[in-house]
């Protein structure tokens, strides 16, 4: 599993859930869903950054994944993220943020 921690700062929480367990469970989950979609599993990178006021998921994928994971009109990253934003809020109080990112492969 590539699931990467940066920390850009602190997080202060008395939420349902320490910060740092809701990031790893929902880090996970996210992991689990996302590499069923993929022919190319094993290139699936996943950062996490934390901020004072927001913890981000970036998800990286193979070129020739992404059309799998964006879906047509983006239907799939719609639904990943519904997905992604109800297990948010049962983990914790602190705002998530899911992103996809379409880059060149190194």
């Amino acid at each position: 599993m590539n699931l990467i921690e940066q920390s850009n700062g602190s997080i202060s929480s008395n939420n349902k859930f320490e910060t740092k367990d809701a990031i790893r469970s929902i880090g996970g989950t996210l992991y689990s869903v996302i590499t069923l979609m993929l022919d190319r599993p094993h290139d699936l990178i996943i950062n996490t950054t934390k901020s004072e006021s927001t913890i981000q998921f970036q998800v990286i994928v193979h070129p020739s994944d992404i059309g799998k994971l964006l879906g047509r009109q983006g239907r799939t990253a719609r639904s990943i993220r519904v997905v992604f934003q109800a297990m948010c809020r049962a983990h914790s109080d602190v705002a998530f943020q899911l992103d996809i990112v379409d880059i060149a492969w190194r």
